[in-house]
């Protein structure tokens, strides 16, 4: 969370909000521990502004087209085109992380699925009907289950990996993050209970 003492981070400005962050990000990448291939990843996910006039707006780092599972950054601009904070955790050298792993994954998004479903002890609903699949991979169930491509960054690699939405059963709803090469489970988190996040696998 990057703010000021003296309130804002940047002077009045009449660019566009977006140029007014990315300017901000290429002139204090060093501060920021940023590359500027950093930069160039980040995608612009939602803008809005709100009844004072802040622009608020939200970026997701992608890399080869998927995105980066919980890593991003927001940006909030005051009317008069002042930065007011930065919001986040980029990835840096994201590239040479990418690098060091693999690039195609070994397991499918039905089989993601149902090692979720497996982890909290449910089963995948065999009813539901898969959904046409995206070039990238990205498929979904009638149920509303999804299985979707992201990078998952470790203390030094980026894995590719599922992000998974499962009904495995009564109250078992949840979102995981499925490594597409070993098939561990990296991450999930209750939606139901809406307990804390759990993280597994090793340093993940």
């Amino acid at each position: 969370n990057l703010t000021s003492l003296d309130g804002y981070l940047t002077a009045p400005s009449d660019r566009p909000a977006g140029d007014i962050v990315g300017a901000y990000l290429r002139d204090h990448a060093d501060a920021l521990g940023l590359r500027p291939a950093d930069i160039d990843s980040l995608r612009l996910r939602t803008s809005y502004r709100d009844p004072i006039g802040t622009r608020h707006l939200s970026w997701i780092q992608t890399i080869d087209g998927i995105p980066v599972f919980g890593n991003g950054l927001r940006a909030h601009v005051a009317k008069d085109g002042r930065l007011i904070a930065l919001q986040g955790a980029p990835i840096s050298d994201l590239a040479g992380l990418v690098d060091d792993g693999p690039t195609t994954p070994e397991l499918g998004a039905a089989e993601a699925r149902g090692i979720a479903a497996t982890d909290v002890d449910g089963d995948v609903d065999v009813d539901a009907i898969q959904r046409a699949t995206r070039t990238d991979g990205a498929t979904s169930w009638s149920n509303g289950d999804s299985a979707d491509p992201v990078w998952f960054v470790t203390s030094d690699q980026a894995h590719l990996a599922w992000s998974t939405y499962t009904q495995a059963g009564d109250d078992l709803v949840y979102s995981h993050v499925i490594d597409a090469e070993s098939g561990d489970v990296l991450y999930r988190d209750d939606l139901v209970d809406f307990a804390s996040p759990n993280f597994d696998g090793g340093d993940a």
